[in-house]
């Protein structure tokens, strides 16, 4: 069974929200990539110190189809996706949609395997829940957020 043929039993709905992740996910994909940093992060709205939940939000059906569908589409490809291009995605999708949300950058200096490394995480929050990039989360300390 090839992995595309997961997506192909989907109701339109799905797939139009799969399409958008994989539009999404491109995107961010192309903007880290070949673009520094300066360059696209006014994009990711206003920045606050540390982490940042907005304000109460309920995870509705549609919010937690446009997780499944990220976290699908990066499986599908590998994990080729960074956490930071999964959070831009799923905060374009979120914003697209009026839903508040924080990205999160986030570090971790304490490592022992790599002396003088600085390693950093990113995940989106959405009222007082992480719904993207959770699985690493609590060993980084948050820098940054960016709300919308």
């Amino acid at each position: 069974m090839s992995r595309l043929s997961e997506f192909m039993p989907l109701p339109a709905l799905k797939i139009l929200i799969v399409s958008e992740a994989f539009f999404r996910l491109c995107h961010a994909w192309v903007l880290v990539r070949f673009f520094s940093f300066g360059k696209w992060k006014s994009r990711l709205g206003p920045s606050v110190p540390g982490e940042v939940f907005p304000s109460e939000v309920e995870i509705t059906l549609e919010i937690r189809r446009i997780r499944k569908a990220i976290n699908q589409l990066n499986r599908v490809f590998g994990g080729g996706f960074t956490c930071l291009m999964v959070a831009m995605a799923g905060k374009d999708m979120l914003r697209r949609r009026g839903v508040c949300s924080s990205l999160v950058l986030g570090v971790n200096t304490g490592s022992a395997e790599a002396k003088d490394a600085m390693h950093a995480h990113a995940w989106l929050c959405v009222g007082d829940s992480v719904l993207l990039g959770n699985e690493q989360r609590k060993r980084y300390a948050p820098v940054i957020s960016y709300k919308s």
